[in-house]
């Protein structure tokens, strides 16, 4: 999957490469920067990640357990598909514990608005698709049961309005405001570079 990504990026920076040299008539280094800079830029913007036991979400310990979350997106909108994910460690180590029963709950304003049934989670891990029915802001309850007392991990998560369209759409007005303001900025240093040669 990497490997048509990059394929993807490759063509793409080439038709750029073309399109911005036949256009702008710039200089072929600085175009080459310009075109590297607005496919990072754009590249960087699709990659999110995913895992909460490998890096960011939030983390609770909780008697002998240490639960960690993460959404993905991580930050979510209403009326589209989240996936939570919880991580279940030792509070003392750190080391994933196996053949764990959990529970998840979903509330607003302290009502439940979903509850999950029991998951048994035998790689330390519990994973499940959720879709916020409006924005705001909602409260992940995970609760251990496999524990002599059951403890309880609760996480906040806010959900927008609107949609990961209007997302895409803020992304790609930012590049082409980018690419507006340095067009000006390149033709300047061209006609400057022209007149001192």
């Amino acid at each position: 999957m990497l490997d048509s990504i990059f394929t993807y990026l490759e063509i793409g920076y080439k038709i750029l490469m073309i399109y911005i040299q036949k256009k702008i008539d710039l200089h072929r280094c600085t175009m080459k920067i310009f075109a590297t800079a607005l496919l990072l830029v754009i590249g960087i913007s699709f990659f999110h990640p995913a895992d909460a036991h490998i890096a960011g979400g939030l983390t609770r310990d909780v008697g002998q357990y240490r639960v960690q979350f993460i959404s993905q997106p991580q930050f979510p909108f209403e009326n589209e598909r989240v996936i939570l994910f919880f991580n279940i460690q030792n509070n003392t180590n750190g080391l994933d514990l196996y053949n764990q029963t959990a529970s998840v709950t979903i509330l607003r304003d302290g009502n439940v608005i979903e509850k999950f049934p029991l998951y048994n989670a035998a790689y330390a891990n519990v994973m499940l698709n959720y879709t916020f029915p409006g924005a705001g802001t909602y409260t992940i309850s995970v609760e251990v049961l496999s524990a002599s007392t059951p403890v309880e991990a609760d996480f906040p998560i806010e959900v927008s309005g609107g949609s990961t369209s209007l997302y895409i759409m803020a992304m790609v007005a930012a590049g082409l405001i980018t690419a507006i303001i340095m067009v000006p900025v390149f033709r300047k240093r061209k006609i400057k570079n022209e007149k001192d040669a």
